[in-house]
């Protein structure tokens, strides 16, 4: 407690029912004051006042108050005393002798009392004020003008299961505190994609002593310092800002000298220990379920700058499920994680914790290439995925049983032309989903992509055609065609991935009419090249687009990708085998035909010699 005579200053206010010569302001920590005020009488009056007076304007005409004490008797001495700044007690001398006697101010005290302190009227984001994730800026009013004073900490905390996580802790100074032009308000200035980073999420302010003082006296404003008195709330709507197809990401992140010379320390037992509690530590700093953040792999690499082996270690972070509470993309997490790192303005928790604050700044969190490990992991996530499980199993044995059911009705025909086809149609919707799925993965690819898809397309169908055409002018074709058209019009448009499935007409599966059909040597011909022309425009060129993707990806190497280029390879080794045995025949088939004509001019001429 302490009174501060301010009769210079009372000069300037008109007290309208009260002639004052002499006025003492009594200061009641975080609450008000009370104005001690001397009439001409000589009577001694208390009158309360709150701080959401301005008493510093200068319109003010009259002071207002609440009379609280009526000292008509004179009786009144000496200072006042606050207990808990709830009770004025006063001394009173009556006579010759002294009491004591309390007034209690709780009724009247302003139960509106924001954040538990008197001196801010207003604060934005208030506790009503849903705020948008990445939102930047915060602004606190005060009832008198502002200046500021010794830099003091800010620090924002996420609270989420019970628990109290640093976002971001800076010192009250420019660039991240400003006074507005009128001084009344405070604005804080955040980093827009590390402090309220996620949806449905709540977060409290904490403020130290003295952050600002006020403008026109000696008098400091005590900080925020009950946990949770500023509570701020983030919308649990959210609007992805990008289109991200990404399953996963796998990114790498390195430990400074200090960190890697502080891990090579350590045994077997204490190296998985560190990378266990990196791990929680990564997923509390971003935020995001640990459930979600996998180590890959450490390696130690050469820095040429420190002329140092640093550690380097890669994490991958997955898609949410229905049970996250982050359920932001991985590149939306790796994008916060990555400012995180890289952030050297203010302490975050991942500079606060043991395993994750020697972590190279300057590095930040960058994507990996890793192939094979993106490879493993899109099958790994395949597996998960029951429904595609499922449909590949049933594909899988539906094919195995048409072969064997083929096989059972007819040993005599070609059965395995079942698993041809299958392959054909698999190779050819690989190829669309390639193209239509990763066309944002694509760039320079995607072009070449397309034209190798088309072209060999548009083509197979063109041949397929051109073959019936021609077939069609044997009447016993014809008849077979028209009794089959439907189903040969779909084979038909299948056939765009390789005309080679038309044999599937001509295999004899199964004994069945529909697959006894007779091809001309001309069409068969026909076939047989326009399989090697697919071979030429179609496969190889696929195959090495899919091999410079594998080699040069830059997002997650998508199971699509993976299986077309599985398939590819499949179609193309098929393809070489099968026309590298076919000129094999060929050949020898020539050879000895060269040879028959040579044997029967030699008989030829032995004859016409006996003759003669």
């Amino acid at each position: 407690m302490r009174s501060i005579d301010l009769f210079p200053f009372i000069n300037i206010y008109k007290f309208e029912s009260i002639s004052s010569t002499a006025n003492i302001i009594h200061i009641i920590p975080e609450i008000g004051f009370l104005v001690e005020v001397v009439s001409n009488a000589k009577t001694k009056y208390l009158i309360f006042n709150t701080a959401e007076i301005d008493y510093f304007d200068t319109t003010i005409k009259s002071a207002s108050g609440e009379i609280i004490i009526n000292n008509n008797d004179n009786d009144y001495i000496g200072d006042n005393l606050f207990i808990s700044n709830t009770t004025v007690i006063r001394a009173i001398k009556r006579d010759k002798s002294f009491t004591y006697e309390s007034t209690d101010l709780t009724t009247i005290i302003p139960k509106n009392n924001l954040l538990n302190n008197i001196h801010i009227k207003q604060v934005y984001p208030s506790e009503n004020d849903l705020i948008e994730i990445y939102t930047d800026k915060m602004n606190m009013t005060f009832l008198n003008p502002i200046d500021p004073t010794i830099p003091v900490y800010i620090s924002i905390y996420h609270y989420h299961n019970y628990e109290d996580i640093l976002r971001q802790k800076f010192l009250c100074t420019m660039p991240f505190c400003t006074i507005s032009e009128d001084s009344y308000s405070l604005i804080i200035n955040l980093s827009s994609n590390v402090t309220f980073n996620i949806p449905n999420a709540s977060y409290y302010v904490e403020i130290e002593d003295n952050f600002v003082e006020y403008k026109y006296e000696i008098e400091t404003v005590p900080g925020i310092k009950k946990p949770k008195s500023w509570n701020i709330y983030t919308a649990s709507e959210y609007k992805h800002p990008e289109k991200d197809n990404n399953d996963f990401i796998i990114g790498i992140l390195r430990l400074n000298p200090e960190g890697t010379q502080e891990f090579s320390k350590l045994d077997k037992n204490g190296r998985n220990e560190f990378f266990k509690f990196m791990k929680i530590d990564l997923s509390k700093g971003i935020p995001v379920d640990d459930s979600r953040i996998y180590k890959v792999d450490d390696i130690y690499e050469h820095d040429i700058v420190t002329d140092s082996e640093l550690l380097l270690i890669s994490y991958r972070i997955d898609l949410p499920d229905e049970n996250c509470f982050n359920k932001k993309s991985s590149k939306e997490i790796y994008d916060d994680l990555n400012s995180l790192i890289r952030n050297d303005k203010f302490i975050t928790y991942l500079d606060t914790s043991n395993y994750t604050k020697n972590i190279d700044k300057g590095y930040g969190f960058q994507r990996s290439s890793n192939l094979w490990e993106e490879i493993k992991i899109s099958l790994q996530n395949f597996v998960r995925n029951t429904v595609s499980l499922i449909i590949l199993m049933i594909s899988t044995g539906l094919i195995i049983i048409l072969y064997f059911f083929g096989r059972y009705k007819n040993r005599m025909g070609s059965n395995i032309i079942i698993l041809r086809v299958a392959l054909i149609i698999f190779d050819l919707f690989n190829d669309i989903g390639f193209v239509i799925l990763l066309e944002d993965d694509l760039q320079y690819l995607y072009v070449p992509s397309v034209i190798f898809l088309l072209i060999p397309f548009i083509l197979n169908i063109l041949l397929a055609f051109i073959i019936f055409s021609h077939e069609i002018q044997y009447p016993e074709f014809n008849k077979w065609l028209k009794k089959y058209l439907k189903p040969v019009a779909i084979i038909t448009f299948f056939s765009s991935g390789d005309v080679e499935l038309l044999h599937i007409f001509d295999s004899k599966f199964g004994g069945f009419q529909i697959f006894e059909a007779s091809f001309s040597p001309l069409a068969l011909n026909l076939i047989f090249w326009s399989g090697f022309l697919n071979l030429i425009l179609e496969d190889l060129p696929q195959l090495v687009i899919q091999i410079i993707y594998a080699r040069n990806f830059t997002n997650s190497y998508k199971i699509i990708a993976f299986f077309t280029l599985i398939t590819s390879i499949v179609m193309t080794l098929i393809g070489i085998i099968e026309y590298g045995y076919h000129l094999f025949i060929n050949k020898n088939i020539e050879k000895e035909e060269i040879e028959f004509y040579d044997e029967t001019d030699e008989i030829k001429i032995s004859y016409d010699e006996s003759k003669m």
